[in-house]
């Protein structure tokens, strides 16, 4: 999958359906005039009206070579133009007729401005997203509603980079400013490497599964975690998706290229890796205790159903002891308890 897929930055399909070029490439009879007072030529009438569709489709002007043959063959077919007809016009006709295009449609033609437009947009994105593909389609939305002709695929996506890389060391900075020197310097020793192993590499480990054969792991694992200082408060008021994607990025390297980056970065991905193992450890503790509580309820009712049971039995043996000296007082006489009965007591 390329980048301009994960965008919704507007393309031909690759295949146009009839019903497709039906809806969006057959032209109104408002266009149809419109295209007749620009040239009497049929040549020019088909360029005009493909790039006019497909400006209502794209949202930009698309070079010739982009044009799917498929619009061109339906709009001849629609136009009862001959299949010789071509579409192709001269690069002054076509800037003309792009530019009564984007008038009639009421579209921005200014590349620059449309640029600093998605700057913002994507700065006030990126934010609280970081992948590139949001950032382009925050971008698209706004200059949609802007209604600014969108810039090439291309200028966006390095737009999105720049503007990607300046705002994660924005808060890279923010992240290293908070932190004190003595728990800086001690993060930077995680990265010291020992007879091929670092302290680093414990950090991405986790133990095994919390159980009670392991739950001192998971404790001294929660203090060595703890010990590093107040970790919450160097990240306060960095996004919480921010910092999801800053932990994955760290999880996936090792020493030596973690080692390459700058020192705000460095200790901005650490620190972040630091804070999610923090509330991974704690959450497995906490799972760990509600699984043992969720046991010892179970057998409370196993046992208490047990003594619910005995204490019936005692109980039915009581009344059948009672029933047999009430059905002997009522004989008359006082019958000695039968054998059976002084057998149950």
């Amino acid at each position: 999958m390329t980048a301009i897929d994960r965008t919704a930055y507007p393309r031909f399909r690759a295949t146009l359906t009839p019903s497709e070029l039906h809806e969006h490439f057959t032209p109104s009879t408002a266009e149809l005039a419109l295209a007749e007072a620009q040239t009497p030529d049929p040549a020019g009438k088909l360029a005009f009206l493909a790039l006019y569709k497909c400006m209502q489709t794209l949202n930009y002007l698309p070079g010739e070579e982009e044009i799917p043959p498929e619009v061109i063959a339906h709009l001849r077919w629609y136009l009862q133009m001959a299949d010789d007809v071509p579409a192709q016009v001269s690069p002054r006709s076509r800037r003309r007729y792009a530019q009564v295009i984007r008038q009639v449609m009421g579209l921005k033609h200014a590349v620059e401005e449309a640029l600093q437009v998605a700057r913002d947009a994507m700065e006030q994105a990126a934010q609280v997203r970081d992948h590139p593909a949001d950032l382009i389609n925050a971008a698209l939305e706004t200059l949609l509603k802007a209604w600014y002709e969108f810039p090439a695929f291309s200028a966006l996506d390095r737009l999105a980079g720049t503007v990607r890389a300046e705002v994660n060391e924005r808060w890279c900075q923010q992240i290293l400013a908070r932190i004190p020197e003595p728990e800086r310097a001690r993060l930077e020793r995680l990265l010291e490497t020992s007879d091929g192993s670092s302290d680093y590499a414990r950090l991405k480990e986790t133990p095994k599964s919390a159980t009670l054969s392991h739950l001192d792991e998971w404790f001294q694992r929660l203090r060595w975690l703890q010990s590093f200082g107040e970790v919450a408060a160097w990240i306060q008021d960095v996004p919480v998706l921010k910092i999801h994607h800053l932990a994955a990025e760290a999880r996936a390297l090792d020493v030596a290229e973690l080692r390459d980056y700058t020192l705000p970065r460095r200790i901005a991905l650490v620190t972040s890796l630091l804070y999610y193992a923090q509330i991974q450890t704690r959450d497995e503790l906490i799972t760990m205790l509600i699984k043992r509580m969720a046991a010892i309820h179970h057998q409370a009712k196993e046992h208490l159903e047990i003594l619910l049971q005995q204490e019936r039995a005692t109980m039915e043996r009581w009344m059948e002891g009672f029933a047999e000296i009430t059905r002997s007082v009522a004989g008359g006489r006082m019958i000695p308890p039968s054998a059976t009965w002084r057998a149950r007591w």
